[in-house]
């Protein structure tokens, strides 16, 4: 997807993100503020990914989901979530996350909105790594 961010405005904008991001985190009381960055390109952000585990949905993939990944990597403390926009990542940026290592999931048989895909997937983590009690 491509966003366009007016340069002029690009730091208030990041700084409004990083204020909602903030308040956020308070009420979900959590102890990690997490950092707004400004929209990056996929290559960038999929190269410099500083995440342990690195997953990415993928809507042709049929024979791996999330609980197999995150399974196979319980270690891992840090974990990144690529979501494609809507209409999906093309076959050349798919290619890429694969020569990086990311793991390919898919979300199941339906094919979901990009922000419910990306809500379904946080709860999903969450309950894998015991983080949504019990």
């Amino acid at each position: 997807s491509v966003v366009k961010v007016d340069p002029a405005k690009a730091a208030k904008k990041q700084e409004r993100w990083q204020k909602i991001a903030e308040a956020a985190a308070k009420q979900s009381k959590r102890d990690i503020i997490p950092q707004v960055a400004l929209p990056a390109k996929f290559r960038d952000i999929v190269t410099q990914c500083p995440a342990e585990l690195k997953i990415v949905a993928y809507e042709v993939e049929d024979t791996r989901g999330i609980r197999e990944v995150l399974a196979a990597h319980r270690d891992a403390r840090s974990i990144a979530f690529l979501i494609g926009p809507e209409g999906g990542i093309s076959k050349d940026e798919f290619a890429l996350t694969q020569e990086l290592g990311w793991h390919s999931v898919s979300l199941g048989p339906r094919i979901m909105r990009t922000e419910t895909a990306a809500l379904a997937t946080l709860t999903a983590i969450m309950y894998e790594t015991g983080n949504l009690g019990g």
